[in-house]
């Protein structure tokens, strides 16, 4: 499972400079937004999470690999790739911990979509309609 996470952080990657590169010609503008500083930054975050999980196999680093995997999962259910959305989820839980720790990796896979989601949709209300605009 190491593998198929090692793969979502790859497609992370490539998201990640899909995004900064076809927004290039309103950058600063549009990187200064705070949907897209949250999104940047759910991204980022996911991707830390996901390398330190594919490091090894302790508790801790398949919670890890949870998290990163539901916040992309949610993050990514937002632009209409919920095709890809749905897997990312569930291979993120293949990664089971040990029985005590059991509880804490499924509140984290319950929470870490829904904030993927979530955030960038809160930086959305903060933005006022010439911050839409690219020029």
């Amino acid at each position: 499972m190491r593998k198929l996470q090692t793969v979502i952080a790859g497609l992370g990657l490539l998201y990640l400079a899909l995004l900064i590169g076809a927004n290039l010609g309103c950058a600063p503008k549009y990187f200064l937004r705070a949907d897209v500083l949250a999104g940047l930054a759910v991204t980022i975050c996911a991707l830390v999470l996901l390398a330190f999980a594919v490091r090894g196999e302790d508790d801790a680093r398949r919670i890890a690999g949870i998290a990163g995997c539901g916040l992309l999962a949610g993050l990514w259910a937002q632009p209409d790739f919920t095709v890809v959305a749905t897997p990312v989820a569930i291979a993120g839980c293949l990664r089971l911990p040990r029985r005590e720790l059991l509880a804490l990796a499924l509140v984290v896979a319950a929470v870490a979509p829904i904030v993927g989601h979530v955030l960038p949709d809160v930086g959305t209300f903060l933005l006022s309609p010439d911050q839409f605009r690219c020029s």
